[in-house]
């Protein structure tokens, strides 16, 4: 699940989500990359799934009806040039008669049961979250930590449902003056729609290493849904993507932890 409604419009065509760019820089329309009814795929796309399909000695039809074009006709075409066709679907398909094999079955437990004859195991998914931190210093000497949300790829990402920065609820505080010395950490408190159960999570963010890194870090924070923690919370250097080290960490109702 993700933490805002992908789409907002109600023209079947219309492609803006009704979501803003997050970089305050841009904060254009954002779009989805749906293909609907009665529009057409990437050419160079659907041409490279074509000679895929053809070439294929597998093909693995999974939880398909097979009955669209031309995405369908891929499946057909590994059969047609003499590979071997597996589907997986809890209903019938057109292309059952191509099939060397058909499994009326769940993906997931199918999946699981072939990784196990396989003898592969299948990770645990865990939700990875980025927070960038930055440190703003004024001509007198003022310091100001400022924190958002990126995602992978570095871009701003607005994924926290409020947020603390020493001791204050907005995203950038003042440091103080006594704070502003070798080996003192800035709590930063997140807090998060909590779709997968996130607990509250505080950091203690290094002003030494944010400082060192040219008062730009980034800090990578895992949560798993099975465990119910907040597993990891390790910076890094945003400009090198050099790890730095974990950082400390305490989510709701847990002791600090790093």
């Amino acid at each position: 699940m993700r933490d805002f409604r992908v789409r907002n419009a109600q023209n079947v065509h219309e492609h803006k989500t009704g979501r803003k760019c997050d970089n305050s820089t841009c904060v254009g329309d954002l779009k989805d990359t749906i293909i609907n009814f009665n529009e057409n795929l990437d050419p160079e796309i659907l041409e490279q799934g074509e000679l895929n399909g053809q070439s294929a000695d597998l093909m693995l039809a999974m939880g398909s009806s097979l009955r669209v074009n031309p995405a369908a006709g891929i499946a057909e075409a590994t059969a047609q040039q003499g590979g071997k066709l597996v589907i997986v679907n809890l209903q019938k398909t057109p292309l059952d008669p191509y099939a060397d094999m058909i499994i009326h079955g769940k993906i997931d437990e199918v999946m699981e049961m072939l990784m196990a004859e396989l003898h592969m195991q299948i990770p645990q998914w865990k939700q990875s979250r980025w927070v960038k931190c930055a440190l703003e210093t004024s001509k007198t000497g003022k310091e100001t930590l400022k924190v958002s949300g990126m995602d992978a790829n570095g871009c701003p990402y607005d994924l926290f449902k409020g947020m603390s920065v020493n001791g204050v609820a907005a995203k950038s505080a003042v440091i103080k003056e006594e704070q502003m010395k070798a080996g003192v950490t800035i709590p930063v408190k997140l807090q998060f729609s909590g779709h997968y159960g996130e607990k509250d999570l505080t950091l203690a963010v290094p002003r030494d290493a944010l400082k060192a890194s040219k008062s730009f870090m980034k800090i990578n924070i895992v949560w798993s849904p099975y465990t119910k923690e907040w597993e990891t919370a390790l910076a890094y250097d945003a400009y090198t993507n050099q790890p730095i080290g974990p950082v400390e960490k305490k989510q709701a109702g847990q002791v600090e932890q790093n």
